[in-house]
């Protein structure tokens, strides 16, 4: 479009013969659909028209736009397919399963319950050591983890869930070394044992004093102060045994939580973090168009 300004200072009838001038000047150049118009600001003459020609022009699409439009389109359309119909989220009761099977594969189990029946008796034996899980074991407890937690992703993000997570090797070793840092509990307990065989030497002490004495107060007090230091010894025996195997329990199934979240959950959760942020962008490009 071609403006022609100041007509209102040309003479009377030069306006036409000017716009035929440009005209001829432009289908000289090859340019004969191009839009000549006559205009005055001072008047006003044919500005309403030039802006309705600029409304137009400014609300039509250009080639460009419609040609990167279809191409985003065309694009979104070939990803859409490789995301899933949900966002990616971790599955909390299945963590918890797999946390709490990685634990006995450790033996975490074995030697709580080893400390809980050992450190009860008078004489306790050796407490059992935790002992490396099996790989198989391990191997089938992460892939099922791992399909509960991913079976309604495309292949590709599976398998990039798969490549970011720690393989079995690496877990049985994490585990191994992590549970071994946990202390096992002294077998004695000094003031207990002390009690204990007190209160029994008391009692033998009563009895022998009634069977030369025969008898009196200081032989049944004997023997009274010695059984009732024997079963006290006897119980803060059980309550340290049951105390020190769930403080072993607890602190052990905390390093298999610390190894599971380290090496599997946040690996896992950084790969679902940018396969939602693909779905979310697909989602608005699909909602713009």
């Amino acid at each position: 479009m071609v403006l022609i300004n100041q007509i209102d200072t040309l003479p009377a009838g030069g306006t036409q013969a000017l716009i035929d001038d440009v005209r001829a000047l432009l289908l000289a150049d090859g340019l004969d659909k191009v839009r000549v118009i006559a205009v005055s600001a001072k008047r006003g003459d044919n500005l309403d028209q030039v802006r309705e020609l600029f409304r137009q022009v400014s609300e039509r699409e250009s080639n460009a736009a419609r040609t990167a439009s279809a191409e985003l389109d065309s694009i979104a359309k070939r990803l859409s397919v490789s995301v899933a119909e949900r966002e990616a989220t971790l599955d909390e009761p299945a963590t918890s399963d797999f946390q709490e099977q990685m634990s006995r594969s450790a033996g975490v189990g074995v030697v709580a319950d080893s400390i809980a029946t050992g450190l009860r008796k008078i004489f306790p034996p050796s407490l059992a050591r935790p002992e490396a899980p099996s790989r198989v074991s391990v191997a089938a407890q992460a892939s099922t983890w791992l399909h509960r937690n991913t079976d309604y992703l495309p292949q590709a993000w599976v398998n990039s869930v798969q490549d970011a997570v720690s393989d079995p090797e690496g877990l049985v070793t994490g585990v191994t070394d992590l549970v071994a840092l946990v202390p096992l509990p002294r077998p004695r307990k000094l003031l207990i044992e002390l009690g204990w065989w007190l209160g029994w030497i008391a009692v033998l002490a009563g009895f022998g004093w009634m069977f030369f004495k025969h008898g009196g107060v200081p032989s049944y007090a004997l023997v009274a102060v010695g059984v009732l230091s024997a079963v006290a010894s006897y119980w803060l025996r059980l309550r340290r045994a049951n105390r020190e195997a769930a403080a072993y329990r607890e602190a052990a199934r905390g390093r298999v939580d610390q190894l599971v979240n380290r090496d599997m959950v946040k690996p896992m959760q950084a790969v679902f973090a940018r396969h939602n942020r693909l779905r979310a962008a697909l989602a608005v490009e699909k909602t713009q168009a």
